[in-house]
């Protein structure tokens, strides 16, 4: 076992026993339910919820047959099945397990840093879950990686993203009031925003994925998920956030294709019709990566290159010329220029993202 393995499982250890602690309780909502016979809607919308939060959070904490038996609920309810005891005597069993076989005692779990994040110089990360057992996972395996804002409902998720700009959102679908899928598909249709969201789910049915990636999610992960992946592949994408990458082209259909696959790997994205605006913007704040086409209004893509070399600062900025002159003349003239990689139209977007990060990487040492 590696150390962050060995350290995820150390971090894990008394989450766990505190997860076994209240699956008791759960144990006895779920008994007090099966012991009423006839159930109410309320009823059945009240163990649906409580399966739905089970399959989300079984197997998170280590526990599979949990989450197993907690979606076969979930299905049954949802399907409209008005004989359910089998599956909910599966679910009871499958608790039972986990109770006997860890023998759970009440643990105390250090609670998360709450120091201000900016003293602390973190990422912040806004989640948005009603499952308690979510959130304080969430907030303990990213504590001293991230600062976890948590909410519990859209309306307060929608006052945060007005006020706060966090690097990142984790969003679940099925909550109180309006869904997290309802949400993201309101502020797309308000224009978006800015701030990555990663959908983190227990609804995994396909058209709800789709839903949320043509809503603007930059990711869905379903619940039950594994807490070190989701760490790493989070702080990945913070990482990204911080790299902005310039695309000057006078084509919108190229500059937009491009820029939504440099954000989709978590980049920042500006962009410009000209090579005259593509340098202002540069010199306003230089970004990361530029990716220039050759043949411009204004400025052409060798003069901006050009004048890149000749600022202290920007001489230093990769660029990748894209363009559809592709005469071997023309590729030398720009990589013996000092271009760091020449793509010629028609391209593949990922292949054009794929060589810009290398560069990127490069430049960071990593």
């Amino acid at each position: 076992m590696d150390q962050n393995k060995e350290k995820m499982e150390a971090l894990m250890r008394p989450l766990r026993q505190k997860y076994l602690t209240q699956l008791r309780e759960r144990y006895t909502v779920l008994a007090q339910y099966q012991s009423q016979g006839a159930w109410g809607e309320a009823d059945r919308k009240a163990v649906t919820v409580l399966a739905h939060k089970l399959n989300g959070s079984g197997e998170t904490y280590g526990y599979m047959a949990i989450s197993l038996a907690a979606r076969g609920l979930e299905d049954e309810l949802l399907a409209g099945a008005t004989n359910v005891e089998d599956a909910m005597r599966a679910l009871m069993d499958s608790i039972e397990i986990a109770l006997e076989n860890d023998q759970a005692d009440d643990v105390s779990v250090d609670e998360p840093e709450s120091a201000d994040a900016a003293e602390m110089d973190l990422p912040v990360i806004l989640l948005v879950d009603d499952d308690p057992d979510i959130v304080e996972l969430i907030q303990s395996v990213f504590a001293g990686k991230a600062h976890v804002r948590t909410v519990t409902d859209v309306g307060a998720a929608m006052q945060v993203l007005q006020s706060e700009n966090p690097a990142l959102v984790f969003l679940d679908d099925q909550m109180p009031g309006m869904t997290g899928l309802e949400m993201l598909e309101a502020l797309e249709k308000a224009g978006g925003i800015e701030v990555p969201v990663m959908m983190l789910t227990a609804s995994a049915a396909p058209e709800k994925v789709m839903r949320g990636l043509v809503s603007g999610a930059v990711d869905y992960i379903t619940k039950p998920f594994d807490p070190a992946a989701l760490v790493d592949k989070a702080m990945q994408r913070i990482s990204r956030g911080k790299i902005t990458i310039l695309i000057a082209d006078d084509d919108a259909p190229v500059r937009d294709i491009l820029a939504h696959r440099f954000k989709a790997v978590g980049c920042s994205v500006v962009t410009a019709s000209d090579g005259t605006r593509a340098l202002e913007i540069m010199r306003e704040k230089p970004p990361q990566l530029a990716v220039l086409d050759r043949m411009m209004p204004g400025l052409d893509g060798l003069v901006v290159l050009q004048q890149m070399q000749e600022d202290e600062i920007l001489s230093d900025v990769p660029v990748v010329f894209l363009t559809a002159r592709h005469q071997e003349q023309a590729v030398l003239e720009g990589l013996n220029l000092g271009a760091a990689d020449y793509i010629v139209k028609p391209f593949n977007p990922e292949e054009v993202v794929a060589r810009c990060m290398r560069f990127v990487r490069k430049r960071k040492g990593g």
